[in-house]
C-alpha cells in the first residue's frame, strides 16, 4: 500500500516560500511513490479553505485542524514531546493514516542536493528544476474568482508586447540576504537588452519611483500600490482577509506578468526568484546575485 504524506502548506512563511518548498516535496513524492495530501485550512494566507481560496485543487486535501498542530513543517521546530506527547502524536498519525508528516521528510528535499535529483517521466530524464516546470501548470491554476481578478488586474497595465520583468524586493528580505542596489539590476539590463519598457515586481513604491526618477529613458509599469513600504511577514498575517485576499492576487497578477516578460532579471536567493526560475525558460531568467538556479 502507497504510504502518504500530508504537507502543511502556509503554516510559518511567506507564500512563495511555502510553495516553492511544497512544489519540492512533491516532485518528492512523485518519485518515491508517496501519495501527496495537502493540509492548508489554517494557512496564513487562508481566507476560509486555504488552498481553494485561490487555486483549483489538484491532489487530495485535508481539512482536519489538528495537522496545525502536530503537523510541523521544519524539524528543528518539533515540540520536545513528553512521552505522553509523542503518544498523541503517534495516535494522531495512525488516525488519519498519515505515515509522513512534513517535518519527517522535510530534509529530504529541502536541500541542495536535491537540485540534483533526476526523474524519469513521460520517457524523459529530467533535472528537479525541469520536471517543475512541467509539474507547476498542474498545480497553478486559478478558481474562477482569481482567475478573473488576475486577468483585470494585468489588463489595467497596457503593457506592450515586449518587456522586460525586473523583481527587486525590499521589506523583511534584508532579514535572509543581502539587498542589492538598483544599479546592479539596471547594469545588467542594459547590458543585455535592448528592450525600454520594463515591469517591476517590488514590495516598496519607492523603487518603483526611484527607477522612474533616474532612468526616464524607460517606461516602468507596476501593479505595486503607492503606499506599499516593504513587505514584511509578521504584518502580512495580521491583516484582515479582505487586503490579505487583494495582495496577494496582485502578487499572483505580478508574476504572471513576470513570467511572460521577454528576459526576467530577479535574485535567485529570492523566493520569487527561486520560483520563477522554476517555471520559466533558463534563458530568460537571470539572477545578479548568483549563475544559477538552487534550492534555497
Amino acid at each position: 500500500m502507497k504510504k502518504k504524506l500530508v504537507y502543511n502548506l502556509g503554516s510559518e512563511a511567506g507564500f512563495f516560500s511555502e510553495f516553492n518548498n511544497m512544489i519540492l516535496a512533491y516532485l518528492y513524492c512523485l518519485k518515491h511513490n508517496i501519495e501527496f495530501v495537502l493540509y492548508s485550512k489554517k494557512a496564513n494566507f487562508a481566507i476560509n479553505q486555504g488552498w481553494q481560496d485561490y487555486f483549483l485543487p489538484f491532489c487530495q486535501e485535508t481539512s482536519d485542524v489538528r495537522h496545525t498542530k502536530y503537523n510541523i513543517r521544519l524539524s528543528c521546530d518539533v515540540p520536545s514531546y513528553s512521552f505522553l506527547g509523542k503518544c498523541k502524536v503517534l495516535y494522531f498519525k495512525i488516525s488519519t493514516r498519515t505515515d509522513y508528516l512534513t517535518c519527517e521528510l522535510w530534509d529530504k528535499f529541502h536541500n541542495r542536493n536535491f537540485e540534483s535529483e533526476s526523474f524519469y517521466w513521460d520517457k524523459m530524464n529530467l533535472t528537479t528544476k525541469e520536471f517543475a516546470k512541467i509539474m507547476i501548470p498542474k498545480i497553478w491554476r486559478y478558481n474562477k474568482k482569481t482567475k478573473e481578478y488576475v486577468a483585470q488586474k494585468i489588463a489595467s497595465l497596457h503593457l506592450p508586447q515586449k518587456y522586460i520583468g525586473i523583481h527587486i524586493r525590499g521589506g523583511d528580505k534584508f532579514l535572509e540576504a543581502d539587498c542589492l542596489t538598483i544599479d546592479k539590476y539596471m547594469d545588467f539590463i542594459t547590458a543585455t537588452t535592448n528592450i525600454k519598457d520594463m515591469f517591476i515586481l517590488t514590495d516598496d513604491y519607492r523603487i518603483f519611483q526611484d527607477l522612474s526618477e533616474r532612468y526616464s529613458d524607460f517606461h516602468f509599469y507596476t501593479l505595486c500600490k503607492p503606499d506599499a513600504v516593504g513587505y514584511f511577514h509578521s504584518d502580512f498575517v495580521k491583516v484582515d482577509t479582505k487586503k490579505k485576499y487583494d495582495d496577494l492576487v496582485n502578487l499572483f497578477a505580478s508574476v504572471d506578468v513576470m513570467s511572460n516578460a521577454d528576459i526576467f532579471v530577479g535574485t535567485y536567493s529570492s523566493n520569487i526568484g527561486m520560483y520563477l526560475g522554476m517555471r520559466m525558460e533558463q534563458n530568460k531568467c537571470f539572477g545578479i546575485d548568483m549563475a544559477d538556479w538552487r534550492i534555497w
